[in-house]
């Protein structure tokens, strides 16, 4: 019997209207901003009424429809590669290398990332319910909002790793991730440190823009050269943890 519009939309209501509209993204009928925009719109929804508003211009699939072969990328190298709102459910993924992925928003409902690393990747509001994430790298992930029920993460690594607002009901989370090659170790803290230098010297380009155009807008002698109190205190931070991970990488 179909739901009530008047009546107040439960999680299975919101499941089913972020199913079709994924289907729709992966079909191009939607933008990434609509996709975007209508997401957050099911999630902030009130009545079942205000949820399907969002999905009434959709094509609704069947949960028998054929949907083609499951995607394999079992061990395959995907490092940066940006998947938002990808539909990747029950998809291969073991051993593959996810660093950086950008998946927010994908659909990756009982896929099997056994082994996967996904370290310093974007998870934000994906859905894993059901997934294998046993023995996965997560260092520095980001699962924001995530839905992780039922999932599998016996022995993952979770340093640092953002589970904010994440739903783990069910999830297995037991055992102790297993001792990390070093040349593991030493490149994860290669992509952190490059990632942080990159940020800095963005950053000091800006200011130095700044502090440059506001001198040039003066049309007197230059200004007070406040840059380098963005530039040091941070540049110094920086070059400690360098110093730092070469000291650690000797030792490890």
């Amino acid at each position: 019997m179909a739901s009530d519009p008047s009546h107040r939309a439960g999680d299975a209501d919101r499941d089913a209207a972020t199913a079709v509209l994924r289907e729709a993204f992966a079909e191009g009928r939607l933008s990434q901003e609509e996709f975007s925009k209508r997401l957050d719109g099911i999630h902030e929804a009130s009545t079942v009424g205000e949820v399907t508003r969002f999905t009434a211009d959709l094509p609704v699939v069947s949960a028998g429809a054929d949907r083609g072969a499951v995607a394999d990328y079992a061990g395959q190298d995907l490092t940066g590669v940006t998947m938002r709102g990808a539909r990747l459910a029950r998809a291969n993924l073991a051993g593959a290398i996810l660093v950086e992925a950008d998946l927010t928003d994908a659909d990756l409902s009982h896929a099997d990332l056994t082994g996967a690393d996904l370290s310093l990747a974007k998870l934000t509001r994906a859905n894993l319910s059901g997934a294998s994430l046993v023995r996965a790298d997560l260092t520095d992930a980001v699962l924001k909002d995530a839905d992780l029920t039922g999932a599998d993460l016996s022995g993952a690594h979770l340093s640092y790793t953002d589970l904010n607002g994440a739903t783990l009901t069910g999830a297995i989370l037991t055992g102790s991730p297993p001792e990390r090659d070093r040349s593991e170790v030493v490149a994860a803290r290669r992509r952190k440190l490059r990632a942080g230098w990159t940020s800095w010297l963005g950053v000091s380009v800006l200011v130095n823009v700044i502090w440059f155009a506001s001198w040039v807008a003066g049309g007197s002698s230059p200004t007070y050269y406040w840059p380098i109190w963005v530039m040091g205190p941070w540049g110094a931070v920086m070059v400690l943890a360098t110093l730092t991970g070469r000291s650690g990488e000797e030792g490890t």
